[in-house]
Order: structure tokens, then C-alpha cells, then sequence
């Protein structure tokens, strides 16, 4: 389910981290209270960071987010190494690259 949550989220991204990385998955170890407790870590931190819209849908911040964090998950990799940003400024992106480490 929550595989499925994060290509919905960030495709370009997700397919961006399989085709550069060697992908090994622990199922038990990609679970949504792993990406639960990472955001309620960040919006402590950054509690004016706007990951989510009004609906409790993930903003294109949020979205990036997730699929950075489940970049580093799948692939066990730093995700400041990813190069894609999507519609985001570079220092946008890099931020919540840092932030999922």
C-alpha cells in the first residue's frame, strides 16, 4: 500500500530512483508509521513547512518529500543525491532531500 502511495505521489521521482539504484526492499522496513513519525519530526522542526493542503492531501512539497524518504527506504541511499526537483526551485528540493535523510 504504501509502494503504491508513493509512485502515486511522485512518479517521475520513484521511477528516477529504480532506474539509478540498485533497489533492495525490506517490506517490513517500508511502513507508513516509518514515514508518519518522519513527517511529525520535520513539521516539528518546520512547523510552517505547507506539506499538506487543506484537504489533508500531500502539497507538491509533501509529495516530494515522500518520495525522498521513500527513496533513501528502497534504496538505502542519501537522497541529497537525487538531481530531479519536478516543478520545485533547486533549494526547494534540497531542503526536503536533507530533511528525509
Amino acid at each position: 500500500m504504501a509502494l503504491v502511495g508513493a509512485v502515486a505521489f511522485a512518479p517521475s521521482l520513484f521511477l528516477y530512483a529504480m532506474s539509478t539504484s540498485t533497489v533492495s526492499i525490506d517490506l517490513n522496513s517500508v511502513s507508513r508509521d516509518k514515514i508518519s513519525n518522519k513527517y511529525d519530526e520535520i513539521l516539528k522542526q518546520y512547523p510552517t513547512l505547507d506539506l499538506y493542503d487543506k484537504d489533508s492531501h500531500p502539497t507538491k512539497f509533501g509529495a516530494y518529500l515522500n518520495a525522498c524518504i521513500f527513496y533513501k527506504l528502497l534504496t538505502d541511499s542519501d537522497s541529497v543525491s537525487i538531481t530531479y526537483y519536478g516543478d520545485l526551485t533547486k533549494p526547494e528540493a534540497i531542503l526536503l532531500q536533507k530533511l528525509a535523510n
